[in-house]
C-alpha cells in the first residue's frame, strides 16, 4: 500500500476518503466454506484486509467506508446465497452495486460541500 500520509500531502486541502471493497469469498459464506474445505489452500483469515487496513487508515485520520459489513448485511436469496458478484468474476453485479451505491451516498453526504 502506498503511504497514505504521502497521498494526503500530495492532495493538499483535497480530502481523501477510503473505501475498502471485499472480495466475494469474504461476503459469500458458501464460497468461504468451499475454500476452507480445499486442503491445498493455506489457512486464511477471511477478514484480514479489513482488520489490518481499516485501523491503520483511521488512526491516520482517513474516513473509511468498509463495504464488508454493508455487503454481508444484504439479505440472501432463497438459496441462502447473497448473489452480489458476477458469477466467477469477483466484480460486483447490479445488486451488489446498488448496495454499494446506497452506502457510498450515505458515506459521502457529510463530506460534500
Amino acid at each position: 500500500m502506498t503511504d497514505p500520509l504521502a497521498m494526503q500531502r500530495l492532495a493538499g486541502s483535497t480530502p481523501i476518503l477510503v473505501t475498502l471493497i471485499p472480495d466475494e469469498y469474504q461476503v459469500d459464506d458458501d464460497l468461504w466454506r468451499q475454500l476452507r474445505a480445499d486442503p491445498s489452500l493455506p489457512n486464511m483469515d477471511r477478514d484480514y484486509p479489513q482488520t489490518r487496513l481499516r485501523p491503520l487508515l483511521e488512526s491516520q485520520g482517513f474516513p473509511v467506508l468498509d463495504l464488508l459489513s454493508v455487503l454481508r448485511a444484504e439479505p440472501p436469496f432463497e438459496d441462502g446465497r447473497p448473489h452480489l458478484y458476477v458469477l466467477r468474476d469477483s466484480h460486483l453485479n447490479v445488486r451488489g452495486n446498488l448496495a454499494v451505491g446506497r452506502a457510498l451516498a450515505a458515506f459521502l453526504a457529510p463530506h460534500l460541500r
